[in-house]
C-alpha cells in the first residue's frame, strides 16, 4: 500500500508542475501578442499622422474672381507641410486656342496651353494659378477644340539636396479637368446705378448721332443720292440685325423681320439685368 501511495504522490506532484509550466507559456503568448497588437497599432497611428502631415497637392480648374468667363488652371497644396518639385503629366496635354492669330474666316489654330516644366515650391494653402482660356471663345470653336483632359501632379515632401541623408517621397495625385462640368456660360449681370446711367447715357449719344445724320441727309434733293444713303443705312441695319442674332444663337429664318430686335432684350428686375431669348 505504501508503495501505491508514493507512486500516486509522484504523480500528483509532476501534475502540478506541469500545469506550472503551461501557465507560464500561456502567459509568455499572451504577452507576445499584446506586444505585437501595441506594435500594430503603432505604426497604424504612424500611418494616419504622416497622412496628415504629408503634402496634398491638387489640380483643378475653376472661374476667374475678376471676369466670370476666363477659367483658371489650379495647382494648390491643401496639405500641412511643403510640397517640392511640382510637374505636370497629361496623356494629352491641355488646349487653347490662338485667338491673337485668327484668320480671315474666323479660324483659329490650336495650341498646347504654356505649362512650366516643374513649380518648385508651394506653402501649406498656397496655390499657384494660370488663365487658361474663355468660356465664351471656347463654345465659339464648339468640338473643334478638346474639352476633357486626363492628368496629373507629382510632387516630393522634401526639397533636392545633395547633403540630404533623409530618402523623400513621392506623390501623385491625379485629375480630371472636363469644361463641360462648368457652369453654364450664359449667367446674370448685376448692373450698378452706374452702370445703367452709362447706358442710357451711350443711348442718348447714339439718338444724338442719327438725328445729325437724319438732319444732313434731308437736305440732299437729289434723289439717287437720297437712295443711296436709304441702302447704306438699310444694309448697315442688316450687318448689326445679322451680327446681333449670331452673337445670341437667334434664328436668322424669322420671317417677322421688322421685330427682328425684340427677339432679344433686356428685362431690369429690382435692379438686376437679365438678357433673355424669345
Amino acid at each position: 500500500m505504501d508503495w501505491f501511495e508514493d507512486r500516486a504522490r509522484d504523480v500528483a506532484d509532476m501534475s502540478a508542475g506541469a500545469w506550472i509550466a503551461l501557465a507560464s507559456w500561456l502567459a509568455v503568448v499572451a504577452l507576445i501578442a499584446a506586444l505585437v497588437y501595441a506594435w500594430r497599432q503603432y505604426q497604424r497611428a504612424q500611418g494616419q499622422n504622416a497622412e496628415l502631415t504629408q503634402p496634398n497637392v491638387a489640380m483643378f480648374m475653376e472661374p476667374s474672381a475678376t471676369d466670370w468667363h476666363l477659367i483658371e488652371l489650379v495647382v494648390k497644396n491643401f496639405g500641412r507641410t511643403p510640397a517640392y518639385g511640382i510637374r505636370f503629366e497629361f496623356a494629352n496635354p491641355p488646349t487653347v486656342g490662338k485667338y491673337e492669330s485668327a484668320y480671315e474666316d474666323r479660324y483659329v489654330d490650336i495650341t498646347e496651353l504654356n505649362l512650366p516644366a516643374e513649380i518648385p515650391y508651394l506653402a501649406p494653402t498656397q496655390e499657384w494659378r494660370i488663365v487658361w482660356d474663355s468660356a465664351l471663345d471656347r463654345r465659339e470653336l464648339g468640338e473643334a477644340i478638346a474639352s476633357r483632359f486626363h492628368g496629373a501632379v507629382t510632387y516630393y515632401d522634401e526639397p533636392t539636396t545633395r547633403d540630404s541623408k533623409q530618402k523623400r517621397h513621392q506623390y501623385r495625385s491625379t485629375a480630371v479637368l472636363d469644361w463641360a462640368t462648368l457652369h453654364p456660360v450664359e449667367r446674370l449681370e448685376l448692373l450698378t446705378t452706374h452702370d445703367l446711367a452709362r447706358q442710357e447715357k451711350q443711348k442718348l449719344e447714339l439718338l444724338r448721332n442719327l438725328l445729325s445724320y437724319y438732319h444732313y441727309a434731308a437736305n440732299e434733293s437729289r434723289e439717287e443720292v437720297l437712295r443711296a444713303e436709304i441702302n447704306r443705312m438699310r444694309a448697315a441695319a442688316d450687318e448689326l440685325r445679322d451680327r446681333y442674332r449670331a452673337q445670341y444663337n437667334a434664328p436668322t429664318n424669322n420671317h417677322n423681320n421688322d421685330n427682328a430686335f425684340e427677339e432679344a432684350h433686356t428685362m431690369v428686375i429690382n435692379g438686376k439685368h437679365r438678357r433673355d431669348l424669345i
